[in-house]
């Protein structure tokens, strides 16, 4: 099996997995729709698994959530 483990902490220093523990997990693309505040700051980590076991997880990256969506472009012709 070869997989990834996503994991978040929406700053409680408390890790939740969201996909890839259990199973051989591979797409490229998630996205988070509950549990998010519009402003909150999250951390991010990744570990990958294969023949070997888990490795330890990445260094984490942190966002902070839109407050609303960016102001699109006056169209021009």
């Amino acid at each position: 099996m070869t997989s990834y483990l996503l994991e978040w902490d929406a700053g409680t220093n408390n890790w939740q997995d969201i996909v890839g523990r259990t199973s051989s997990y591979l797409l490229t693309s998630f996205t988070i729709t509950t549990g998010v505040s519009a402003g909150g700051s999250y951390a991010f980590r990744v570990s990958a698994y294969n023949a070997y076991g888990w490795s330890t997880p990445s260094v984490s990256v942190n966002i902070i959530a839109s407050t609303y969506p960016n102001k699109m472009n006056v169209p021009s012709t």
